[in-house]
C-alpha cells in the first residue's frame, strides 16, 4: 500500500454540510472539526440531536484523517481557538506533537477528536465527560464516504490482565478518558496467535511474523526477540531476549510493559479491522496518544517517532509530550504549542516544521517558555552572585562564588573557561 503522507494525497474536501433544526441560543461550546477529504462542522446546541445534512453529490475518497479541529468555551479554551492539523497546502500532516504545561488543554484536544465516532451509519456521537452535546451526522444517500478510524491511548497504557473475550469490548478510545481502563493482554494475545498458527491457521502465522517484526525492530532497546514457553505445569508465557538473557514479559520495566501494551492493541485493532489486507499495520488510521514520552528513556524518545512512522506509515499521529527530544527527533513534525494567558489557553504553531538541529536548551527557552528556568535554582543564584561581584569588583565575593561554581559545571563546560577568564580580569585585594 502506499504512504498516503509521504506520495501526497489529493485535496479532496467539501464544505457542503448545510445546519437544520440548529436554535438561534450560540452561548455554547462551539466545535469545528475539519478532516481531511471532506469537513464535518458541529455546532452543539441546546437541543436534543443537531443533524447536519450531507449533500448527496459528494464524491469522496476511502481515507479520512484530520485537517482541523476548532473548539470555543470548552474548558480552557474560552475563545474560538483552532487547532491545525494540515499543511501549508492544506494536506493533512502524519505528527502532530502537542506540547504545553500541565493544566493547558492538551489531553482535552486529544479527548474533542476521540469524541467523535463515524458509525456504519454515518452518525457523530459524543461522550459525555467531554463537555459537549450530543450532535449526529446523518447521510441522505447510501453513498459510502471515507471512513474515520480513531484509536486513542491515556497516560495510564496498562497492560490489561482479562482475557481477550472481556478486553474486546472496550471502546477504541476508552484509556484516553479513564485510567481505570486497560488495554489488550498482549500476552494472552501472542500466546494464542501462537497457538493458532502452530495449528495451521495462516492469518495467524502472518500476523505472528509482522507483530515479531514490531516488537524486535528497535521499539523496545536491547530486545533482539521474543519465544513462547510451557512449564511442566503447563503454564505458558512470552519471553523476550535481551542483553542480559530471556526475561519474562511480566518482569520487564514499567517503560518496556506500557509501550508493549498500546503498540500491541494498536496492530490488533488494526488486524482486527482490516482482516483483508497483506498488510494492515500500513492501512489508514488516526492515532491519539497522551504524553508519548511517558516511561521513556531520553535514548528511547529520540527515536520514537522515526520508529512509528516506519512501522505505521499510513497513520496521522497525534501525541501530546512534555519532552523536547521527541520535538528535536523529528524529521517534520506539525508542532502545536499551547500557553497560558490570564484565565485562558491559546493554541499557536511555530513556523519551523523541523528542530533536528536546535539545541534541547533552545527548544525549552523558545518553545516551552522556560527561559533561564533550563539551569538549576542554585546556579542561577551563584551567577548571579558572581555578575554582581564583578561589577563591584568586589574579588573576595567574586572568588567565593567562582568556586562554588566550578564545583558544580560540568568538567566541560564552556561556562567554567568563561568564568576562569572573567575571575583573571580582578585583582586580588590587597592585604
Amino acid at each position: 500500500m502506499q504512504n498516503l503522507f509521504c506520495d501526497g494525497v489529493q485535496n479532496l474536501f467539501c464544505d457542503d454540510f448545510v445546519p437544520n433544526l440548529f436554535c438561534d441560543d450560540w452561548e455554547c461550546a462551539l466545535l469545528i472539526i475539519t478532516l481531511g477529504y471532506f469537513v464535518f462542522r458541529v455546532q452543539p446546541q441546546q437541543m436534543e440531536q443537531p443533524i447536519l445534512i450531507l449533500n448527496n453529490q459528494l464524491q469522496t475518497h476511502t481515507q479520512a484523517y484530520f485537517k482541523s479541529l476548532t473548539i470555543e468555551n470548552i474548558k480552557c479554551f474560552k475563545t474560538e481557538q483552532t487547532l491545525e492539523l494540515s499543511d501549508s497546502n492544506g494536506l493533512p500532516v502524519q505528527w502532530t506533537v502537542i506540547l504545553g504545561n500541565n493544566n493547558t488543554g492538551k489531553t482535552t484536544l486529544l479527548r474533542c477528536l476521540a469524541d467523535l465516532e463515524v458509525a456504519k451509519k454515518y452518525q457523530l456521537y459524543h461522550k459525555e465527560n467531554a463537555g459537549i452535546d450530543s450532535p449526529a451526522i446523518n447521510q441522505d444517500n447510501d453513498s459510502k464516504i471515507g471512513e474515520l478510524i480513531i484509536y486513542g491511548y491515556g497516560t495510564s497504557r496498562r497492560m490489561g490482565m482479562s482475557s481477550l473475550t472481556e478486553s474486546n469490548h472496550q471502546e477504541d478510545t476508552a484509556s484516553l478518558f479513564s485510567d481505570e481502563v486497560t488495554l489488550i493482554n498482549a500476552e494472552e494475545w501472542l500466546l494464542q496467535t501462537d497457538y493458532a498458527a502452530k495449528n495451521g491457521a495462516l492469518l495467524a502465522k502472518s500476523r505472528l511474523a509482522k507483530i515479531k517484526h514490531v516488537l524486535t525492530g528497535g521499539i523496545l532497546p536491547d530486545v533482539s526477540d521474543f519465544r513462547f514457553t510451557t512449564t511442566e505445569k503447563l503454564n505458558s508465557f512470552v519471553e523476550v531476549q535481551t542483553d542480559y538473557g530471556w526475561i519474562r514479559f511480566s518482569e520487564l520495566g514499567y517503560g518496556y510493559q506500557t509501550t508493549i501494551a498500546w503498540v500491541v492493541d494498536l496492530a490488533k485493532r488494526l488486524f482486527d479491522r482490516y482482516p483483508n489486507s497483506q498488510n494492515p499495520l500500513t492501512e489508514s488510521a488516526i492515532v491519539l496518544v497522551d504524553e508519548i514520552d511517558l516511561h521513556l528513556h531520553p535514548e528511547w524518545q529520540r527515536k520514537i517517532i522515526e520508529f512509528l512512522t516506519h512501522q505505521f506509515p499510513n497513520t496521522q499521529f497525534i501525541v501530546t509530550s512534555h519532552s523536547p527530544l521527541v520535538v528535536q527527533s523529528a524529521n517534520k513534525i506539525n508542532l502545536v504549542l499551547l500557553k497560558k494567558k490570564c484565565n485562558q489557553v491559546t493554541i499557536s504553531r511555530p513556523q519551523f516544521t523541523t528542530y533536528q538541529g536546535w539545541r534541547v536548551d533552545e527548544i525549552l527557552d523558545e518553545l516551552m517558555g522556560l527561559g533561564e528556568k533550563t539551569q538549576s535554582e542554585s546556579y542561577l543564584a551563584l551567577i548571579k552572585q558572581f555578575d554582581e561581584a564583578l561589577d563591584q569588583e568586589d574579588y573576595a565575593k567574586a572568588k567565593m562564588a567562582y568556586e562554588k561554581l566550578d564545583n558544580i559545571l560540568h568538567p566541560e563546560s564552556h561556562q567554567r573557561k568563561l568564568l576562569r577568564l572573567q575571575m583573571s580580569s580582578l585583582m586580588p585585594e590587597k592585604v
